[in-house]
């Protein structure tokens, strides 16, 4: 990828490749719904190598995310599908379970270090880190889940320290 300086900021802006910008291009088009099939991002691009491909498309992916608010998701062996609404929020609603399940893993790896046995500052961020991964554990365990989903049924909206004040009783 090419860096353009910018006069305002040190940091470089990155430029996307011309295969990238194809596929943000089609992208745009694409209504909720819509699947473009590897095919067609293979015949748009001139691409033949599959991983330049899928590192171009998610590139592109994340560039229309932040960009365009725009979701897209891998159909297996088929494409890429512009998410609904409806869609996003049914896929993001597995979110809890997955960090809940990987927060858990990293406790149990963290539990057969014994922090006495660290130098005084690995053992300060051994309990920091601990302490850190249960509050999210403890955050997205299925009861306390099902609070934050009680009160949002009950007004629609809860800001995150509302979330919080959930957690302490």
């Amino acid at each position: 990828m090419q860096t353009i300086e910018t006069e305002q900021t040190d940091r470089p802006i990155f430029k996307p490749s011309a295969e990238t910008e194809r596929i943000i291009n089609r992208f745009k088009k694409a209504l909720p719904s819509d699947i473009i099939t590897w095919m067609e991002m293979h015949e748009i691009t001139a691409l033949k190598d599959k991983q330049k491909l899928r590192a171009c498309v998610m590139t592109a992916r994340k560039h229309l995310l932040s960009e365009d608010q725009a979701c897209f998701a891998a159909v297996r062996g088929v494409g890429m599908k512009r998410l609904p609404p409806d869609e996003v929020v049914e896929q993001e609603g597995t979110t809890a379970t997955k960090v809940r399940r990987t927060v858990k893993a990293s406790l149990r790896r963290l539990s057969t270090v014994n922090p006495d046995d660290l130098p005084q500052q690995g053992a300060q961020h051994h309990r920091m880190t601990s302490a850190a991964l249960g509050a999210i554990a403890l955050c997205v365990k299925p009861s306390n889940l099902d609070k934050v989903k009680q009160v949002t049924l009950g007004n629609g909206r809860i800001d995150g320290s509302g979330a919080l004040a959930l957690f302490q009783k």
